[in-house]
């Protein structure tokens, strides 16, 4: 009997209204969608194309991608990639959608390789290398030695391109495989969670460092082979960048971002290094040391890799940090030289550093025909859109929560807390005030989140909280961030305590566990940080000094919208359900700067000003009360 050809439904009938409502997950309480799931379905069946959604906590947005994908699904279409931050939020999806097929990044794999290295992870060993036996062929799913033990990367790997319908995995992995792996089709539907951190996991996916220290190790790898001429080229570029960094040891700010002669230069350099000669010399340099490699020589050799089969990127990293007629520079680059970084017994020195910084082409090459993105906080959508490259059309959704079971407050009498302005016993004021405010509320049966920028800052209120007997909940050699938490959540200590690294998105304190959160300051970058350097020279005004000299003024508009953006995921921290109810105190005056025109709408009436401290410490206990 003939077969026939399965057609496939067009993307139009997929999304139709109807046919998403059939395909909503049952296992949700309620069994149907809420009223934002559904607008966000009404959108997608009125106009059947990519989407960005800014969609508050409450909202159900895991269910609104996997309605879409499984609905695809069901279609028959393949290539259905949800796509989430990190590991965490990867278990998440696949514990709420047993169906899904989840893989991680390769540094959350073992290395069967190296079996007596513990400590290594798939992502450690230089793999491009190795004729390795449990590697597996991403098109057969066999093992290069049929008695072998799969690699677990590239098994899961070979199982969610191959073997799966709907794959659920990190954004890091997504964005690797979708640039870097051969036979990686792009995706017929692409969902992206918390998409508002995807510009920085990016840039920092595409970070490359070259240490002074492991050159040397190459180099000597490379003529313990014969490979003299790739040895002669890295030693020729070891010098001018040790040359470069030479001028800049003697400055106060050896983080400072190169100038244009000095990228010339190392361009020079680099195109005169053949890459496929060069590879095949490290390739042979890697296999011979592997034999009798200990934990610090595998290290070298990964980096050797690095250079080798990373050389056009490189390249054209360098190429991409130049200013020319058709752009301003869009990646900058940065020397640093550190005396205190110890590899083995040697220190390293001198540490080249090229990170991307202009990520929108990159992120649109990697975007499906069809994307939906979501996150809590998008914001501006054009500066999101200059950010991200996704300028799909936008819809921000409705609070679902009710609007008066949170407060966000902003005292009168705010201290200053910025570098510039605050007094000299400044943080270390305000810390204490914070302390004796959550013991206050301790009192009372309220716990606390206190969110501040820096680990000074961490140190300092564990010691002003001491001096309250207050007993805070944080991490340290012992204890990592996550269990931390953990430990909060079984009721110990008055306080949990965090940078916003940390604890400023990502955590759920849900049913009172911490119903009052304290958020120290905005985190501004230092001006000598080599992104605010860049974004200084790229976005900032030119604005006349004396004697007609001209400088940069910083990009505030971008770091403000940035710092709205942490301030309401932050914020969220203890607002997880319609039951709810907590408040979120701002205490550095400069969030008055900008922080109340970046709320939005609908939680405009929740903002509360002209009240001194004082008044609020009494008005959080009647209102939490």
């Amino acid at each position: 009997m003939q077969e026939v050809p399965v057609v496939l439904k067009t993307r139009k009938e997929v999304l139709e209204l109807a046919n998403l409502k059939k395909h909503f997950p049952r296992n949700i309480v309620g069994g149907s969608p809420n009223p934002n799931q559904l607008a966000v379905f009404e959108e997608l069946s009125q106009h059947p194309e990519s989407l960005l959604v800014q969609a508050p906590v409450g909202s159900g947005k895991t269910a609104i991608g996997y309605t879409v994908q499984q609905a695809h699904a069901k279609a028959r279409y393949s290539g259905l990639w949800y796509v989430v931050p990190n590991k965490a939020l990867v278990d998440q999806v696949a514990t709420m959608f047993p169906d899904v097929t989840r893989v991680y990044g390769r540094n959350e794999y073992p290395c069967l390789y190296f079996p007596d290295y513990e400590e290594f992870s798939a992502d450690d060993i230089p793999c491009l290398s190795i004729d390795c036996a449990h590697r597996v062929d991403m098109q057969t799913g066999e093992t290069q030695d049929p008695d072998a033990e799969p690699c677990p990367y590239y098994l899961a790997k070979y199982k969610a391109i191959n073997e799966s319908k709907i794959v659920v995995c990190t954004m890091s992995f997504y964005l690797f495989n979708s640039m870097f792996s051969r036979g990686f089709e792009p995706p017929s539907v692409l969902v992206l969670d918390e998409v508002h951190r995807l510009p920085d996991i990016v840039r920092n996916a595409l970070s490359y460092d070259i240490s002074d220290y492991h050159l040397e190790r190459s180099i000597i790898l490379l003529e313990q082979v014969g490979e003299d001429e790739a040895a002669g080229l890295l030693y020729d570029f070891l010098k001018k960048m040790n040359r470069i960094i030479a001028g800049r040891k003697r400055s106060n700010n050896p983080l400072k971002i190169l100038t244009e002669s000095e990228i010339d230069d190392l361009l020079n350099m680099l195109y005169q290094i053949d890459a496929s000669k060069l590879q095949r010399a490290a390739t042979k340099a890697i296999r011979k040391a592997l034999a009798k490699a200990n934990a610090e020589d595998i290290k070298t050799l990964k980096q050797l890799q690095t250079i080798a089969f990373d050389l056009n990127r490189y390249v054209r990293s360098f190429e991409y940090a130049q200013s020319t007629e058709d752009h301003s520079a869009l990646k900058y680059v940065t020397y640093a030289y550190r005396e205190d970084e110890l590899v083995g017994n040697e220190k390293v020195r001198q540490k080249l550093v090229i990170r991307d910084y202009y990520v929108a082409p990159l992120i649109k090459r990697i975007l499906s025909p069809f994307t939906l993105a979501y996150s809590a906080t998008i914001g501006d959508a054009n500066i999101f859109g200059y950010e991200s490259g996704i300028n799909s059309r936008f819809v921000s959704l409705s609070n679902l929560f009710p609007v008066d079971n949170t407060r966000l407050y902003f005292a009168s009498d705010a201290p200053e807390l910025a570098a510039a302005k605050r007094d000299i016993n400044e943080p270390e004021i305000t810390l204490e005030r914070i302390a004796k405010m959550c013991k206050t509320h301790v009192g009372k049966g309220l716990r606390s989140l206190v969110i501040v920028v820096s680990e000074a800052e961490r140190n300092l209120f564990v010691e002003m909280a001491e001096m309250q007997d207050l007993q805070v909940v944080t991490y340290g050699e012992d204890t990592n961030a996550r269990e931390a938490v953990n430990l909060f959540k079984t009721g110990k200590g008055d306080v949990l305590l965090g940078t916003m690294a940390q604890y400023g998105e990502g955590l759920d304190l849900p049913d009172g566990m911490a119903p009052v959160i304290h958020l120290l300051r905005p985190g501004y970058p230092n001006p000598r940080d080599p992104q605010a350097q860049f974004e200084t020279q790229r976005f900032g005004k030119a604005k006349k000094q004396r004697r007609g000299r001209e400088r940069n003024e910083a990009p505030w508009w971008l770091w403000q919208y940035r710092e709205v953006n942490k301030a309401l995921q932050a914020r969220g921290r203890n607002i997880r359900s319609a039951t709810d109810c907590g408040v979120t105190i701002f205490w550095s005056k400069s969030y008055s700067n900008f922080l109340p025109g970046g709320l939005p709408d609908w939680l405009k009436p929740s903002w509360r000003s002209g009240r001194t401290l004082d008044e609020i410490e009494d008005e959080i206990v009647e209102f939490l009360g």
